[in-house]
């Protein structure tokens, strides 16, 4: 339990590094477009170029660290839904081959899923059991 809330909380952080990303892309923008202005503006644009190529080196910098960080982060999602998948598929083999016949109900005793032992006890196919009620009603 531990691990899926951890794995629900790096998405989580994904998101919000995603969004403090996109901020930075916007902040960066703002940025040149007002180094632009100035430097259209400027009547003398000498003394503005090398402010303007440090602020360019620095936004490139800080958009290098966010975009490996994201991709850090990305792959570490990839590897997690991968794991995800293999502990949802080893739930799988262990339900459907579990000596003793089981059914998971909704909270209306609709079945949800059965393994193979409850089909063959129930001398019926898996597949016709899922969305039946457990109990009829008169």
């Amino acid at each position: 339990m531990g691990e899926y809330l951890h794995k629900k909380m790096s998405a989580g952080t994904f998101n919000r590094d995603l969004k403090r990303f996109m901020q930075q892309l916007e902040a960066l923008q703002g940025r040149l477009d007002r180094l632009y202005h100035c430097v259209n503006a400027a009547n003398d644009q000498s003394h503005l170029l090398p402010s303007a190529f440090k602020e360019l080196g620095i936004a490139s910098e800080e958009l290098q660290v966010a975009i490996e960080e994201l991709l850090a982060q990305a792959e570490q999602s990839a590897a997690m839904q991968l794991e995800l998948a293999a502990e949802r598929q080893r739930y799988q083999h262990l339900f459907q081959f579990l000596p003793h016949a089981y059914l998971e109900t909704d909270t209306n005793g609709k079945i949800i899923e059965a393994n193979q032992a409850a089909a063959n006890l129930l001398n019926v196919s898996q597949r016709f059991l899922v969305g039946k009620p457990l109990v009829q009603r008169a």
